[in-house]
């Protein structure tokens, strides 16, 4: 779970630099809580400290969905987060087919 700080500060950084996704992209930076109960803040004190590849960004039908890479192809996940509900976002590893739901604090 640690790796999903670096993870999502990298993609927000990222998602700031495409202007149609620049409002989601903002809507990642903060605190998180997990279904589970494991804590994820989103800040820029991560900055460059993990290794990542953003693989794409998607628009569908009111979803954002990015794909990420992270350690050299180790993990892939999708990030999915919804237009009506910026306070909530999945995480989803593709190799393993799980997934993680957060909410906002």
């Amino acid at each position: 779970m640690r790796h999903y700080k670096f993870l999502l500060l990298s993609i927000f950084l990222a998602l700031c630099s495409f202007s149609v996704l620049a409002t989601d992209a903002f809507t990642m930076q903060g605190s998180w809580v997990s279904k589970s109960g494991n804590y994820l803040h989103v800040d820029p004190h991560y900055l460059g400290k993990s290794h990542y590849t953003i693989k794409d960004i998607n628009h569908i039908n009111g979803k954002t969905y990015i794909r990420v890479s992270l350690i050299g192809g180790r993990y892939i996940n999708q990030i999915t987060i919804a237009d009506d509900n910026p306070n909530y976002m999945i995480i989803e590893n593709e190799s393993t087919h799980t997934f993680a739901e957060y909410s906002r604090i």
